[in-house]
């Protein structure tokens, strides 16, 4: 009786065809190896937002987690993402500094009309590198700007630019880099109508005037964005930090509180924190109690406080209203959230205390740079 082994229900190659076989499974695996080794520096959720928007749901479904449904694994997104196409994983590149970065929330002033196409129709890459080209041309910098990739994202347009800051490296016109000058990522995430951009950037002035450029294009007439400005009253203010010092903690729980006068004799600076959002609040209603005017009554009088929001510490302030003594503009640190994370948060703000929190960045087009 003969027994088979394992090597005998192998295919009959030539040795070429082993050879070339060999090849083959190299090359795959070097691209899962190397996959593998680029989700390292990957945010989970940029790899996510793409599968979610790339993959089908079967493919979707192979990746997750069997203990949470909404929870995926990222070497196996990673690993369809490539099969399925391998410009995903540029995507997921782009996206990742999406998560990473801050934004300023910018707008419109007097938003113009708004035109037929909306602004992910009317953009190309084309359009885009033509009107870069005549901007840096008219700027006068010796700077050069990149477009390197335009994404839609729902009715949103993000748009990536490379370009020339400070000393470093310095963009060349073929695409390569010169000594002399260090390249900056500017990130413009337009909205459907082009009506607000967040921007994310090193430099002021240029990131600003590329979104004036681009917009001003779209619309056919001259327009200038400005920073943000959602005005909050005081009453709005004190409810929301009434709600952190004497309701149980919710989503959103209050762990740091910084006023520069803070009602004790000779009216000191004073930081009062705690890891436990519970025992800060006893210790903010024992503070009010027995020292006159409190901690949270005067907001003007508060530096900032730290809030706690899904495992993480974000910094908020109250920006008084130049022209209006009553108001605010309340901002927050969004960069330790992800993207999805901050419209979390923004909508709870919103909905919960009924304030509108944006970013701390800010851009101002009359900076030195």
């Amino acid at each position: 009786m003969t027994t088979k082994t394992a090597a005998d229900s192998w295919p009959q190659l030539s040795a070429d065809g082993w050879i070339m076989a060999f090849e083959e499974l190299s090359d795959f695996f070097g691209s899962i190896i190397l996959a593998k080794d680029f989700g390292r520096h990957m945010h989970k959720h940029a790899v996510r937002d793409v599968a979610r928007r790339a993959l089908d749901q079967a493919a979707l479904k192979v990746c997750q987690k069997k203990k949470d449904e909404d929870a995926y694994d990222k070497s196996s997104l990673l690993f369809a993402l490539l099969a399925a196409d391998c410009n995903h994983l540029r995507t997921v590149f782009h996206m990742n500094m999406v998560q990473r970065h801050s934004f300023a929330r910018m707008e419109l002033p007097e938003a113009p009309r708004f035109p037929k196409e909306d602004f992910r129709t009317w953009f190309h890459e084309d359009r885009a590198t033509a009107i870069l080209q005549e901007f840096d041309r008219d700027h006068g910098d010796g700077m050069t700007s990149q477009l390197r990739a335009v994404i839609p994202w729902d009715d949103s347009t993000f748009v990536f630019i490379r370009r020339g800051c400070g000393q470093g490296h310095l963009l060349g016109d073929d695409g390569g880099i010169l000594h002399g000058y260090t390249p900056e990522w500017i990130i413009l995430h337009f909205e459907k109508h082009a009506e607000r951009v967040r921007i994310s950037s090193k430099s002021q002035k240029p990131s600003i005037a590329i979104a004036d450029r681009l917009a001003s294009a779209y619309f056919g007439i001259l327009v200038n964005y400005q920073n943000q400005v959602v005005k909050t009253y005081t009453k709005q203010i004190q409810h929301f930090l009434k709600e952190m010092a004497e309701a149980e903690p919710a989503k959103v729980s209050l762990v740091e509180v910084i006023v520069n006068r803070c009602g004790l004799r000779g009216a000191p600076w004073l930081t009062l924190g705690h890891d436990s959002a519970l025992e800060l609040r006893k210790a903010l209603v024992d503070f009010d109690g027995k020292v006159s005017g409190g901690l949270t009554k005067k907001i003007r009088d508060i530096d900032g406080i730290k809030v706690g929001y899904r495992g993480k510490r974000l910094n908020m302030t109250f920006q008084q209203d130049a022209n209006e003594a009553d108001s605010f503009i309340v901002r927050y640190s969004e960069g330790r959230l992800s993207m999805m994370e901050r419209v979390a948060f923004e909508d709870e703000m919103r909905n919960t205390y009924g304030i509108t929190a944006i970013s701390n960045e800010r851009r101002f087009a009359n900076a030195a740079t």
